[in-house]
């Protein structure tokens, strides 16, 4: 998914160059429960730059997202009016109502 990707790649590039384990870092780019997890275990200032990052990130992919969501809402929306004004209004021809 967009957010699943977007997450990964902000953990992954934020967390390069901190001294954390390649296998932590691998897990906390995998989601943001596990970049919580991560950045509990890891002590001191690089936990909480694991926390920041973890955090910065979700939000991205978040954006992200919904950006691609509200564009294929506008495409459907699209998609959509333009099938219906291809439509021919057929009128009704007049009939006399009965009086009485």
């Amino acid at each position: 998914s967009v957010m699943a990707t977007v997450f990964g790649s902000h953990v992954a590039t934020a967390l390069a160059g901190l001294p954390v384990p390649a296998q932590m870092k691998q897990a906390a780019a995998t989601s943001a429960a596990a970049g919580a997890q991560v950045a509990r275990t890891v002590s001191g200032p690089a936990g909480l730059r694991v926390e920041a990052a973890v955090r910065l990130a979700f939000v991205d992919a978040m954006h992200q997202a919904t950006l691609v969501a509200v564009g294929a809402c506008l495409s459907g929306a699209l998609l959509a009016a333009a099938a219906l004004g291809a439509r021919t209004v057929v009128e009704r021809a007049e009939q006399p109502v009965p009086v009485g």
